[in-house]
């Protein structure tokens, strides 16, 4: 193949049990797949996934720069992560870097997700839009039916552009909240919620 007059290369990858050993990340796959097209314009990924038991991550999109000597590149990434987060928080996966996170957490995740920016300089650049949902959410005592969260990350600054908690036949909806987490003022954040046919005691665990 060719993309303007410049050789294009296919990569295709298709590992069965495979073993992820590196300096980051070091954990056992079950499958590993991935298709993409490497050229002057940058990346373009078909397909990348990986799955481990019930924990599963896809992603595709394209990454545009010049790719061996790269001074931007430029993104386009859409991603969906799904799994238990009990096996999501083990200490070979999302534990090594979430260390004050309980352990205690039960329910099962989904994250879909959009990441833009240039990912060189992320801390700047980089945004992503998430639809966050957790069913039969749990924890210590508390429970609840279904979790649901809409946001963004732009800069440092987290927005809610949409939030509720399902309990039974109630829920718990929360109007739009930004804030910085990484922000040394600790100014008081303000949440407005409404309930809607909400047993407060089953809410509150």
């Amino acid at each position: 193949n060719t993309v303007d007059r410049l050789p294009a290369y296919d990569l295709a990858i298709d590992l069965q049990r495979a073993y992820i050993d590196t300096a980051f990340f070091k954990h056992p796959l079950s499958q590993f797949q991935a298709s993409a097209e490497i050229s002057s314009r940058g990346l373009s990924i078909r397909n990348l996934s990986a799955q481990e038991c019930e924990l599963s991550v896809h992603a595709s999109g394209n990454i545009k720069g010049n790719l061996l000597n790269p001074k931007s590149l430029k993104s386009e990434l859409s991603y969906l992560a799904r799994g238990p987060i009990s096996e999501w928080l083990a200490p070979d996966l999302l534990g090594r870097i979430a260390k004050d996170i309980p352990r205690n957490f039960g329910g099962t995740i989904s994250v879909d997700g959009k990441l833009s920016g240039d990912i060189m300089v992320p801390l700047k650049e980089l945004e992503t839009q998430v639809d966050l949902t957790i069913e039969d959410a749990k924890f210590e005592e508390w429970y609840a039916n279904k979790v649901l969260l809409k946001g963004s990350w732009n800069s440092h600054l987290a927005t809610i552009t949409a939030a509720s908690i399902q309990v039974d036949k109630g829920s718990v909806v929360f109007d739009k909240l930004e804030f910085d987490p990484f922000s040394k003022d600790r100014d008081p954040i303000s949440i407005s919620l409404k309930l809607d046919n909400l047993d407060f005691r089953k809410a509150m665990g």
